[in-house]
């Protein structure tokens, strides 16, 4: 009996060093993956600065200067998966430089958390929505890190230089994930869609078999995951509905441009009204490109634009170079007197472009 008793002292003993083990690494895991964002919020903060702009647009259709600066982290997690899919659909996954992509995610957060405080200063909550979109990105990249430097390189190395089946279509389906989130929230991917399609073409080759496993385990916790914030998340409809005042174009030239609606003639100019994101940057070039000015946007008289060009911005808030592309990426805080011309100037330089403007 005493025998007994002392194994199942033993195990119990064995059983609860190794729930301490585990609960230590997971608090080490935590504090890592919260050490960035820590840092950006103590570190990068600084006196909030005052709006001196007076506002033309009444204070219902007005937005902060800083909703516009923090808009960009979320935008830059969908160009770190973009460069991720080029990467891969020529090279290996680990050929793709995760490190660089997180030191540039959260250093340019820091730039954009300082000239957000110096624009007026942001909200907490906006702030808490870059950290928690930045923690989840991190943890994703680090465990595709450890898994792609590891195993899957061993997997690719075995394979030979031809990519199989499976190396293509995840090329593409990390394609597809980076467009999505670049306007709407991760969770509503269709992971089991992608996680479908893996088993029904690939073959029967080991990085195939490699690919599935890996893939197949990738999407069907970020499936589980998906599910689960879908459920918990508000359903209504978020559609940021932005103002702005426009010159130097018709009515009948606007009333052309889709996804458009003119509000009313006023001294500055024509208001228009426009959803955010993608819609109002593409909207914002085509008026400029037909000579019209931009008056204001929200009730400010800046907004964020990032462009591409074949070298670095110097001048800008943040420049770098993308992975996968032979051009960089910079951002930097345009005022509206000189964003048209600056997208016209764009338009007509080689190798250059207006790349998109920041919606609030």
């Amino acid at each position: 009996m005493g025998i007994i008793s002392r194994l199942i002292g033993a195990i119990f003993t064995r059983i609860m060093d190794l729930i301490k083990t585990l609960v230590l690494a997971i608090l080490v895991a935590l504090l890592v993956l919260m050490s960035p964002a820590a840092f950006v919020e103590i570190g990068c903060r600084t006196d909030s600065g005052r709006a001196l702009y007076q506002p033309i647009l009444p204070r219902e259709h007005q937005r902060a200067l800083a909703d516009s600066y923090l808009a960009y982290p979320r935008v830059q997690i969908a160009h770190s998966y973009e460069e991720y899919a080029k990467v891969i659909a020529t090279d290996n996954p680990h050929h793709f430089n995760f490190l660089s992509a997180l030191e540039n995610y959260w250093a340019t957060s820091c730039q954009l958390v300082k000239a957000a405080d110096i624009s007026g200063g942001s909200d907490l909550s906006v702030r808490s929505d870059l950290y928690i979109s930045g923690i989840g990105y991190t943890a994703d990249i680090a465990l595709k890190a450890a898994y792609e430097e590891t195993i899957g390189r061993i997997s690719a190395g075995t394979r030979g230089a031809q990519h199989s089946p499976l190396d293509k279509e995840s090329a593409k389906m990390a394609r597809d994930f980076a467009a999505l989130i670049a306007d709407a929230d991760w969770y509503n991917y269709d992971f089991a869609t992608d996680n479908q399609m893996l088993a029904q073409r690939r073959t029967g080759t080991p990085r195939d078999s490699e690919r599935r496993i890996a893939l197949g385990i990738e999407f069907s916790a970020k499936h589980s995951l998906a599910s689960l914030l879908r459920a918990i998340s508000s359903d209504h409809d978020t559609t940021t509905k932005i103002h702005s005042i426009v010159s130097n174009i018709s009515e009948d030239a606007l009333l052309r441009i889709p996804k458009l609606r003119i509000v009313q003639s006023r001294p500055e100019g024509i208001q228009i009204e426009t959803s955010g994101g993608e819609v109002l940057s593409e909207i914002i070039q085509l008026i400029a490109l037909q000579n019209g000015e931009i008056i204001e946007i929200a009730g400010q008289d800046r907004i964020l634009v990032s462009t591409l060009s074949h070298t670095p911005t110097p001048e800008a808030l943040a420049t770098f170079p993308r992975q996968g592309f032979d051009n960089h990426r910079a951002i930097y805080p345009a005022y509206l007197s000189q964003l048209a011309d600056d997208i016209r100037a764009y338009e007509s330089a080689p190798n250059s472009s207006i790349e998109r403007i920041f919606a609030f």
